[in-house]
């Protein structure tokens, strides 16, 4: 079987080694929320059946502190990296079993990785060749396993939301509620199970599918009303671009002002005296709160669905149980000044944001010695964050297992973009629910957390 330089790279290498750099996943490419091919309605691969070790969590921050707490911190080290789907031709090669394949690969390799490290170390006694098995075993350990690398649950989310036309997400008795938006069948499956051992967007009781459903429906059909709004921000910016230059050409055009008396004898101080007036005019003072407004509405349409999604996963999946025991592993920021992720205070704000509930998930880690014999250590589950920029909605992931683990901006999807409301929402939507999946996973294995039993009183009005 061909080898490859990481999980996102379909290219042959003779030499994993030569292609260490790609492991770091430092590229500045992402996945954008475009989807144009059509679910195929071929039967699709069995899903993988593996139990994943590290999980997710679903919990948002006070409204208020999210507005407020926004500041200037160091950058700290970001890594922004996927891959956009490749060309029609290219695409059409990597089908639903392709990925699966290739999801299974890198779990195989990393079932092997497992094995080894419970086996004793014993010196060799004998000088010979490693086997093909071993030999790419150790690479891939080397290179995917790094402070860099993906966690299994991050490439899990990225390789179905990357290609979520090509895989069944929903159940069938989902099909019903949307009537109306142009779901492909492919996209639906028939659940025979109460849990999905892959990213998919479903129900674990089933007294929460139509509030499920509806808010799955809820991010399909806000995002029209976003889309009107940044038409009118982009006309207002538009507007005010437009005044400043006629302004900019007026100035041009007349006699500078003679400088003050005072004012030092300089050429350029006198070529650029009265310019900023020139740009800047009392004028805009209404344009410019209007702009204000459109983002702010943007902002309050796009964060209220957000934050309802994931009340629906954590009363679904039981999470509410645990009360607040349970540090957040979904975090949803705003940044209302910033346009897009590739500006550096941006970085680093996502960086400071995600690095803090990482720690937080550090601190329920118990030391080796107050593992009981024969145990696994705890091991914290992947977090995830949503940055809303505008119309702009960014997904981010960080492994609180590696101290040393950067934030992996893997997904960007534009809100306001015509006929992608659709796989904008079920990308959010697998998010979520992957973070449900994974949690309720992960907490049998830290001892702490336990279900906080409500208090019966004879008192109903108690």
């Amino acid at each position: 079987m061909p080898s490859y330089s990481s999980w996102f790279s379909r290219r042959e290498v003779a030499d994993p080694v030569a292609d260490a750099a790609l492991s770091t996943l430092t590229n500045k490419r992402i996945i954008h929320g475009r989807v144009t091919k059509n679910v195929s309605a071929a039967t699709a691969a069995s899903p993988v059946e593996v139990t994943f070790q590290e999980f997710l969590h679903a919990e948002g921050e006070d409204e208020d502190a999210m507005e407020e707490d926004e500041s200037d911190d160091e950058a700290l080290p970001l890594a922004m990296a996927a891959q956009a789907v490749r060309p029609s031709v290219e695409h059409n090669q990597f089908t639903h079993a392709h990925l699966l394949g290739q999801l299974d690969e890198v779990i195989r390799r990393e079932e092997i990785r497992k094995l080894q490290n419970k086996l004793p170390s014993t010196p060799s006694t004998t000088s010979r060749s490693p086997t093909p098995t071993e030999s790419v075993s150790s690479v891939e350990t080397d290179l995917e396993f790094d402070g860099n690398a993906w966690h299994l649950d991050q490439i899990a989310l990225n390789e179905t939301v990357k290609a979520r036309n090509e895989f069944s997400l929903m159940p069938t008795s989902w099909q019903m509620h949307f009537r109306g938006i142009p779901f492909p069948e492919g996209l639906f499956y028939v659940k025979k199970k109460e849990t999905s051992a892959r990213p998919r967007i479903y129900q674990r009781n089933d007294k929460y599918e139509l509030q499920g459903a509806m808010t799955l429906r809820n991010l399909i059909s806000i995002q029209a009303r976003i889309r009107d709004i940044t038409t009118e921000l982009r006309r207002d910016r538009r507007l005010i671009k437009s005044r400043k230059l006629q302004r900019w050409e007026q100035y041009e055009s007349e006699p500078k002002p003679e400088p003050p008396s005072d004012h030092e004898d300089d050429d350029d101080d006198k070529d650029g005296y009265g310019a900023e007036s020139a740009q800047e005019s009392d004028e805009d003072e209404p344009l410019k709160e209007q702009v204000r407004n459109h983002i702010k509405e943007i902002v309050h349409h796009l964060r209220r669905p957000l934050k309802k999604a994931i009340e629906w996963a954590k009363e679904d999946g039981g999470i509410v149980k645990y009360g607040k025991q349970l540090p957040p592993n979904i975090g949803v920021w705003v940044y209302k000044d910033i346009d897009t992720s590739t500006d550096p205070h941006n970085e680093g704000e996502i960086s400071r944001r995600m690095c803090q509930l990482s720690a937080e998930w550090q601190k329920q880690v118990p030391n080796d010695e107050d593992v009981p014999e024969g145990k696994e250590m705890p091991t914290p589950p992947v977090i995830f964050g949503f940055f809303i920029m505008q119309n702009i909605l960014s997904i981010v992931t960080i492994d609180p297992s590696k101290d040393d683990a950067p934030a992996h901006i893997f997904c960007q999807l534009n809100m306001a973009e015509y006929n992608q409301q659709q796989w904008n929402a079920l990308a959010i939507m697998l998010t979520i629910c992957w973070a449900r999946d994974c949690l309720l996973a992960a907490i049998p294995t830290f001892p702490q957390f336990h279900v906080i039993e409500k208090s019966d009183s004879s008192d109903p009005d108690a």
